[in-house]
């Protein structure tokens, strides 16, 4: 019993480092470019042993995926104070995001298209998001920050066009994806924003831009 204990333990650290290492190789070369034989050779396991985890590359990226979702939100939760008003949190959003996209390959994300598991996957997180997003902007009416009698849900939608649209078009080849995510998401809020929410929100893009 001891021995079946240890055993699912080492199992469990395994693959744990394989998908902390397979996250690391996908975002900094993309999907296509990172062989099983990479990650075997990384961990400094066989091949054989990789496959007895995941039976294939897709498996092994949705859990990545996973994984990803998982950490951001428990980094942004982490981070956030109980007292924040809804630009506060937008803010933070933003800088952990921004932050978290520093490093990732243009190829990963045109890279996860190809696979139908992760864009299953990636279509049901849209769905959540669009959901969270209402909330966050029924929010910020609630508090005064973003304009009564808008259509958000239009809104959402437009906004998922737009992301849609960086993606088809490959835009982020072309400009960083800090570049792309600060352009598109703070001319929409600005655009919704009642003069107490643009106030706040200019203020930040000051102090950002005076330090650069």
């Amino acid at each position: 019993m001891q021995f079946l204990k240890q055993n699912i333990g080492y199992k469990q650290q395994l693959k744990a480092r394989v998908l902390d290492v397979s996250k690391l190789l996908f975002l900094e070369k993309g999907v296509k470019a990172v062989k099983m034989d990479d990650i075997s050779g990384a961990l400094s396991i066989s091949k054989r042993t990789l496959y007895e985890i995941y039976d294939n590359k897709e498996d092994l990226l949705l859990e990545v995926l996973h994984l990803m979702q998982k950490e951001s939100r428990e980094k942004f939760m982490e981070g956030r104070k109980e007292d924040n008003n809804v630009m506060d949190d937008f803010i933070a959003f933003c800088q952990f995001q921004t932050e978290f996209m520093k490093n990732m390959s243009p190829s990963f994300i045109t890279d996860i298209q190809k696979y139908n598991k992760v864009q299953e996957y990636l279509k049901a997180h849209n769905n959540e998001s669009k959901k969270l997003s209402m909330s966050f902007f029924l929010r910020g009416v609630e508090e005064g920050y973003f304009l009564p009698h808008l259509n958000y849900k239009l809104i959402c939608d437009m906004m998922e066009v737009q992301r849609q649209h960086i993606i088809s078009s490959l835009l982020y080849h072309t400009y960083s994806f800090e570049e792309l995510f600060y352009n598109l998401t703070f001319t929409t809020l600005r655009g919704f924003c009642t003069t107490k929410g643009i106030a706040q929100l200019d203020s930040f893009m000051f102090q950002k831009y005076q330090e650069v």
